[in-house]
C-alpha cells in the first residue's frame, strides 16, 4: 500500500486538497464467482437489454453494470451505441469473441471487471470512443473513500480489473526487415506476417539520420514463402522509394530497419472537441489500485493524452503500489501527451508495444520511486516536442531546462529492467536517464546511488534521434561502483545514425558499456563535464559503416568517434574514459577517431589519463588518430598507446604528447616524432609520438613554504639522476604541472 504518498502526488492533478489518501480495492459485493474472469457467462444479462432499459427510462441515464452481476456484450453487427452519460462497470462486463460494436460515451469507470479474454473473431472490431468537454470526478461505488478528479474523457480503472487479451501471444508487434524486394514489396519474418491482414497499416521506421523519415503504408497482399526461410512477402499500396537496410543487406544486418503493425481489432479513440484545443484527447488510467493484476494487450489507442496536463496519458499506472500487471502488444498513435507512464507503481511489465507519433516523453517511469518494472521489446518512433504553452512542469516542457526536449524513453531510476527496446526517430532524444533531485523521501537519493545489476539494461537500440541517442544531462547518474567494478552496465547497446551525439555524458559514472555498437553518429561519444568514468569494453566505434558508405552512398565522413574533454577536476572523483578491447573502424574521411577538447566548466589540469588496452584499428587513416590541438590549455596532456596502434605506422607502444620542450625534457632525445597531422604553430607540429615504455605521469607540484604559496610567477628547476635538468614556469598558476617518466628527481624553487 502506498497511500502515504497519494496526497502529494494528487495535488498537481486536482489543483486542490483531497481529504482521503487511501487506495481502492476490489468491492466486497463482487466477492462471488460471477465477477471472475473464469466464471461461466450463461447467466449474464445481455448488455443490449441493460442499455435499452436504462435509456428508455432516461435518455441521459448512465449505464451501470450492478455490483455482483454480469453483463455480456451482445452487439455483433458493427452498430454504434451511444451512452451519453457514461459507462460504470461495477460488476462484470464481458466481451465475447463475437463482439462487433462501436461504443461512444463520455467516460468509462471500471470498479468490477472489464474482460475480453480472447481475441475477437476475424473482421470484428470493438471501439470505445470518448467525447465531451465535462470534467469528471470518480466516486467509488461503496463510498469508502472520497472522490477524485479524473478530468475530461476519462477511462479509469479504480479498485477493479481490466483484462483485455485482444491479440495472440504468438503475434509480434514489430520486427526487423529481412529485405526490400522492390518499392512495393517487403520480406518479413512469419511470426510477424502471420498476424497481419489485408488493409492493415504498417510503419517502416527511419533508416537515416533524418528523424522523421519513416513511412506508413497499407497492406494489399501477404504471401508466405515456400523456400524454408520462415518468411513472407508483403505488398503495400504505395511505393516506398527510399533505400531500406535489412537483415540480408545492403550493409550490416545490425542496422535493419523496423517494421511495425499499427492495426488492432480493439480501439480506444477520442474526439478532438474541446474548446481548450485539439490536444485534449481521452486518457486511460489505472489508479490507486495495488495488488490487482491488470492485462491490457492488443489495443490501439488513438488521440489519447491531454497536452500539458499531468496524469492524462494514453496508458497510465498511477499510485498503484505493487501491480503485477501486463501492458503488451498495444499500439499508441497520435498521442497528445506521452505514451505509457508508470508512476509510483512496481512490478508491471511493459512488453512489445508500439508508440508512434506522440508528443512529450514516450515510455517512462515518472518520479524515481518505481521499482521492479520490466520494459522489454517496445518500439517508440517519431517522438515530438510538446507545443509551447502545454506546460506540465516536468522536463518535456519548454523552458524546463536550457532546451526544449522530449525523449522516447524517460528513465528516473535504474531499479527497473530495460531489455530489447528500440527508439527509432525522435525530434529530440532517444533515451534520457534523468535522475530525481535529492528531496522528500530519503529513498529518492538512495535509489539513484544503488548498484544496478548487469541484466537491467541490455539489447536496447537508439537510432535516428535528432539530438542524442542517450543523454545523461544534466543531473547525470552516479551508481555505486569502482573503476574495476562499475555500478552500472549497459550491455549490447546499439546507438547509430544520430545526427548530433550518440552518447552525451554529464555528471555520470562509473558505468560500463559492453558488447555494443556506436556507429554513424556525428559524434559517437561526447564526454563532458563532471563524468566519473565511462568504460567501453568489447565495443565497436564505427565512423562510417558499410550501410552508411554503400547503401546511403555517403562514403567516408567527418564523423567523430570520441570527443573527450581534455581537462578534469584533478582533486575530485572525476575520471577520464577507459577502453578495453575496443575497435575503432572506418575513420577514413575528415573525422578523427578520438578528439580532445577543452571544457571551460572543468578544472585547468588533465586529471587522470585516458586508458586504452586491446585497441584495434580497422580502416583508420593515420591523420585521424588521436592528437592534441595547439591550444595552451592542452599543453600537459598525454595519451598512452599500450598496444602500439595509435601512433604513426611502424611505431610500437608509446605516448602521444604535446610537442613542447617541457613535456619532452626528461625523455630520451630520439624517442619523440612530431606528428605531421596534428596541426602546427610557431614551434612546429602540435603533437608528438614518443615511442617506448616510460611510465609517464603528470605531476602537480605545489610549493609549500610553511604555508601554501600565493605566488603565481615562480620557477622550478628539476633534475634527475642522469644529470638532465629543466626549468619550469608556473605561468598564472600557484603550482606546476610537470610531465615526467619514471625516475628520481630533485628540485628547487
Amino acid at each position: 500500500m502506498r497511500f502515504y504518498n497519494a496526497l502529494l502526488s494528487l495535488l498537481p492533478l486536482l489543483g486542490q486538497v483531497v481529504k482521503s489518501q487511501s487506495n481502492y480495492a476490489p468491492l466486497s459485493c463482487n466477492a462471488n464467482t460471477v465477477v471472475d474472469i473464469n466464471a461461466p457467462i450463461d447467466t449474464c444479462t445481455p448488455f443490449s437489454q441493460l442499455v435499452n432499459e436504462t435509456l428508455s427510462a432516461d435518455p441521459n441515464g448512465r449505464i451501470v453494470v450492478p455490483c455482483g452481476t454480469c453483463s455480456i456484450v451482445d452487439y455483433t453487427d458493427g452498430s454504434t451505441i451511444d451512452l451519453p452519460n457514461g459507462l460504470n462497470i461495477v460488476g462484470r462486463l464481458h466481451f465475447p469473441t463475437s463482439t462487433n460494436v462501436r461504443i461512444t460515451t463520455t467516460n468509462v469507470y471500471v470498479q468490477g471487471l472489464f474482460d475480453l479474454p480472447t481475441p475477437l473473431d476475424s473482421n470484428n472490431e470493438l471501439t470505445i470512443h470518448l467525447y465531451g468537454t465535462n470534467e469528471y470526478w470518480f466516486t467509488p461505488y461503496d463510498g469508502s473513500t472520497d472522490a477524485r478528479s479524473v478530468g475530461k474523457k476519462p477511462f479509469v480503472v479504480a479498485g477493479g480489473t481490466i483484462h483485455i487479451q485482444a491479440v495472440s501471444n504468438e503475434c509480434e508487434s514489430w520486427t526487423q526487415l529481412i529485405t526490400k524486394v522492390d518499392d512495393y514489396t517487403l520480406t518479413v519474418k512469419n511470426d510477424f506476417a502471420n498476424c497481419l491482414s489485408w488493409n492493415d497499416e504498417i510503419l517502416v521506421t527511419s533508416s537515416t539520420k533524418t528523424w522523421d523519415a519513416d513511412s506508413t503504408r497499407r497492406i494489399t497482399s501477404i504471401v508466405p514463402q515456400d523456400d524454408g526461410s520462415d518468411s513472407s512477402i508483403i505488398t503495400v499500396d504505395n511505393a516506398i522509394t527510399r533505400s531500406l537496410p535489412g537483415l540480408l543487406g545492403p550493409g550490416e544486418s545490425v542496422y535493419a530497419v523496423e517494421v511495425a503493425s499499427l492495426s488492432r481489432s480493439v480501439h480506444f479513440t477520442a474526439d478532438s472537441d474541446d474548446p481548450d484545443g485539439p490536444h485534449i484527447g481521452g486518457h486511460f488510467m489505472i489508479g490507486w489500485t495495488p495488488n490487482v493484476e491488470q492485462v491490457i494487450a492488443g489495443v490501439k489507442i488513438d488521440n489519447f493524452g491531454q497536452g500539458g496536463i499531468l496524469g492524462r496519458y494514453p496508458i497510465h499506472f498511477h499510485l498503484s503500489g505493487v501491480s503485477p500487471s501486463t501492458v503488451a502488444k498495444n499500439v499508441i498513435i497520435n498521442s497528445n501527451h506521452r505514451c505509457i507512464l508508470i508512476h509510483d507503481t512496481d512490478g508491471t511489465t511493459v512488453d512489445n508495444n508500439v508508440c508512434y507519433n506522440h508528443r512529450g516523453h514516450g515510455i517512462a517511469t515518472e518520479v524515481g520511486t518505481e521499482d521492479d518494472n520490466v520494459f522489454k521489446y517496445n518500439l517508440v518512433a517519431r517522438t515530438l516536442l510538446l507545443p509551447a504553452g502545454q506546460d506540465n512542469g516536468q522536463s518535456d516542457t519548454k523552458g524546463a531546462h536550457n532546451k526544449h526536449q522530449a525523449t522516447s524513453y524517460w528513465i528516473r531510476n535504474f531499479n527497473n529492467e530495460f531489455i530489447g527496446n528500440v527508439a527509432a526517430g525522435s525530434s529530440s532524444l532517444c533515451w534520457w536517464p534523468e535522475m530525481t533531485k535529492k528531496k522528500g523521501r530519503s529513498t529518492f537519493w538512495e535509489k539513484q546511488k544503488s548498484t544496478t545489476p548487469v541484466s537491467s539494461f541490455r539489447d536496447n537500440v537508439a537510432h535516428s534521434c535528432k539530438e542524442a541517442g542517450m543523454v545523461t544531462y544534466f543531473r547525470g547518474w552516479k551508481p555505486e561502483g569502482t573503476h574495476d567494478e562499475p555500478g552500472g552496465v549497459w550491455d549490447n547497446f546499439k546507438v547509430y545514425k544520430n545526427p548530433y551525439n550518440g552518447f552525451k555524458f554529464h555528471q555520470t559514472g562509473p558505468i560500463k558499456i559492453v558488447n555494443s555498437v556506436i556507429a554513424d553518429n556525428t559524434v559517437g561519444v561526447m564526454y563532458g563535464n563532471g563524468v566519473w568514468e565511462v568504460h567501453l569494453e568489447n565495443t565497436i566505434v564505427d565512423g562510417a559503416s558499410k550501410d552508411w558508405r554503400f547503401r546511403l552512398g555517403k562514403g567516408c565522413s567527418s564523423h567523430i568517434g570520441i570527443k573527450h574533454s581534455s581537462n578534469r577536476w584533478g582533486e575530485t572523483p572525476e575520471r577520464s574514459m577507459a577502453f578495453t578491447n575496443t575497435t575503432f573502424q572506418n575513420f577514413c574521411g575528415s573525422g578523427p577517431m578520438f578528439q580532445f577538447y577543452y571544457d571551460s566548466r572543468s578544472g585547468p589540469g588533465m586529471g587522470d589519463a585516458v586508458e586504452m588496452q586491446g585497441t584495434n584499428l580497422v580502416n583508420v587513416w593515420e591523420k585521424n588518430k588521436p592528437t592534441f590541438k595547439c591550444q595552451n590549455e592542452l599543453r600537459d596532456n598525454f595519451l598512452e598507446d599500450v598496444d602500439g596502434v595509435l601512433g604513426p605506422t611502424g611505431k610500437g607502444p608509446g605516448y602521444i604528447i604535446r610537442n613542447r620542450n617541457p613535456s619532452k625534457a626528461f625523455l630520451p632525445p630520439d624517442a619523440c616524432t612530431p606528428l605531421w597531422y596534428s596541426g602546427s604553430n610557431e614551434w612546429g607540429q602540435c603533437s608528438a609520438f614518443c615511442e617506448g615504455t616510460f611510465c609517464l605521469r603528470l605531476m602537480r607540484i605545489k610549493p609549500f613554504f610553511g604555508e601554501w604559496t600565493t605566488h603565481t610567477d615562480m620557477k622550478l628547476l628539476l633534475s634527475n639522476d642522469e644529470g638532465t635538468e629543466f626549468e619550469y614556469s608556473s605561468f598564472q598558476f600557484k603550482h606546476f604541472d610537470v610531465l615526467l617518466p619514471a625516475g628520481n628527481y630533485h628540485g628547487s624553487y
